[in-house]
């Protein structure tokens, strides 16, 4: 009688652990999902910018439009950048931008952006 309870408790035991493993094994494999979904977002924000590259050293890299914007870093020669449409009411002096190094929206001021896909392709 011993025996049958002891395979039994054991029984449930691996029962038990079992589905606790299918259980993290499925949440793993959510958060996977959530992590590739938001790589996927990301790749094609970025691809769905105009390439281009900034022109000179130390552009201000700003959090809005205008002089009186917060400088989020400074961007340097040939430092790869995407532009997207600008937000409606921005001046056409500024512009937005992705900027890949810091993972970063923002804007430059339009005389520092050129268009290429490689800015040293000559």
């Amino acid at each position: 009688m011993n025996r049958h309870r002891i395979f039994r408790s054991i029984l449930v035991i691996t029962l038990f652990l079992t589905m606790t493993a299918f259980c993290f094994a499925d949440a793993d494999h959510e958060t996977d999902n959530r992590n590739t979904s938001q790589t996927t977002n990301l790749i094609s924000m970025k691809s769905n910018g105009v390439p281009g590259y900034c022109n000179a050293d130390g552009v201000k890299f700003k959090a809005s439009p205008g002089a009186g914007g917060t400088t989020l870093g400074l961007c340097y020669k040939n430092e790869t950048l995407y532009r997207h449409p600008s937000p409606a009411g921005t001046p056409s002096s500024w512009i937005y931008v992705y900027r890949p190094k810091t993972g970063q929206y923002g804007y430059i001021s339009a005389q520092y952006f050129s268009l290429s896909i490689t800015p040293n392709s000559i």
